[in-house]
């Protein structure tokens, strides 16, 4: 199984059940696809549970990278990119975040005509790009590409059958797990929370 392949199974009951839980307007395909290009396939991941990149006034304050028009063209190019300092919202489990992000979608109303493009998730994601949700301008791009090469969409269909018993999960509290505990896509041992740490790949504006 490769990199790309854990990283999907280890996601998709979360995108599954948090797709559910807000009335599938958010297809589990667009949310693995974002957190694959947002962690760079987990690479980023630690127990913070920063799946998603939610920007927000509290949580941990993280490297990470915007595009602007550096060259004032009015154009924004995928190399204009500059590095920054910002916080992102940390979760108690994986699930929390996939719900946090879902209900963001749903509910703030900058994406909704993302939510009228529902189900479609290439189609939602270039509405995203236009809202805008984040500053790389091959943001929708680079989403439809993840979702096609790894047929992401087989996992749509999932939102309309009935859940098991093992996802009534709760996302209040964090998931039991041993201390310490190797990171199931990358192999590597949990670490202390630092107030700077991970650079994640796309730059999310402050939601």
């Amino acid at each position: 199984m490769t990199k790309q392949e854990r990283f999907i199974a280890l996601v998709a009951p979360w995108a599954i059940q948090a797709s559910r839980m807000t009335g599938g307007i958010v297809p589990p395909s667009l949310s693995i696809a974002q957190a694959a290009l947002e962690t760079g396939w987990g690479k980023t991941v630690d127990e913070r549970n920063i799946y998603l990149g939610v920007k927000g006034k509290t949580g941990a304050l993280l490297t990470t990278h915007e595009n602007k028009d550096l060259d004032g063209d009015g154009v924004v190019e995928p190399h204009e990119r500059v590095k920054i300092k910002a916080r992102f919202r940390s979760y108690p489990s994986g699930l929390a975040c996939f719900m946090d992000h879902s209900t963001l979608l749903t509910t703030d109303s900058r994406y909704l005509e993302a939510r009228q493009a529902s189900p479609d998730s290439i189609a939602m994601a270039y509405a995203l790009e236009a809202a805008p949700y984040a500053t790389d301008p091959e943001y929708a791009k680079n989403l439809e590409s993840i979702i096609r090469k790894y047929k992401l969409k087989r996992f749509d269909a999932a939102v309309k059958q009935p859940a098991k018993p093992a996802e009534a999960e709760s996302v209040a509290g964090p998931e039991p797990e041993p201390v310490p505990q190797a990171h199931p896509v990358t192999g590597k041992a949990n670490v202390k929370p630092q107030e700077s740490g991970h650079s994640t790949q796309r730059t999310w504006l402050s939601r």
